[in-house]
């Protein structure tokens, strides 16, 4: 871990995080902000001081086979950004919500695991059509989906 964040990165065009890992960080694991388009493959943000991952601003944003676990806020955050695609993901064990989405676009979320989170499992508000396959959402402190 380091003592601030993990990754950070911002106003940028496309960022590819891949196979990589941000756990332990006195801050966030992975923090990218203002991006054009934004994809975090087979990578790992836990056991992080706040956020595992934080995705502000960013046009578009994919994300699959990631784990984002054990961290002291929520374990993806993503707010004020465009489409949002969540596949093969696991979030368990957060001190707040597993997932939070904010102010986006369409958000995608395919086979995601949501498991024993301080707060909900997912918490979606004030973005686009929401479509769910395949999401296992349990033993979350508050609800295990919540979409406003």
């Amino acid at each position: 871990g380091n003592g601030d964040g993990g990754f950070e990165i911002s106003n940028c065009g496309s960022v590819e995080i891949d196979h990589s890992t941000a756990n332990g960080n006195d801050d966030r694991g992975i923090l990218l902000s203002g991006c054009d388009s934004v994809a975090i493959h087979r990578s790992t943000a836990s056991r992080n001081s706040l956020e595992g991952v934080v995705l502000s601003s960013c046009d578009s944003v994919a994300i699959d086979h990631v784990m984002a676990s054990y961290n002291g806020a929520d374990g993806l955050r993503v707010h004020n950004s465009g489409d949002v695609a969540i596949s093969i993901f696991r979030a368990m064990r957060n001190g707040e919500d597993g997932i939070n989405i904010s102010n986006s676009g369409d958000i995608d979320l395919t086979y995601v695991w949501l498991l024993f989170n301080g707060d909900d499992g997912a918490d979606v508000s004030g973005s686009g059509t929401v479509d769910r396959v395949g999401v296992f959402a349990k033993f979350n402190a508050d609800n295990d989906i919540i979409i406003t």
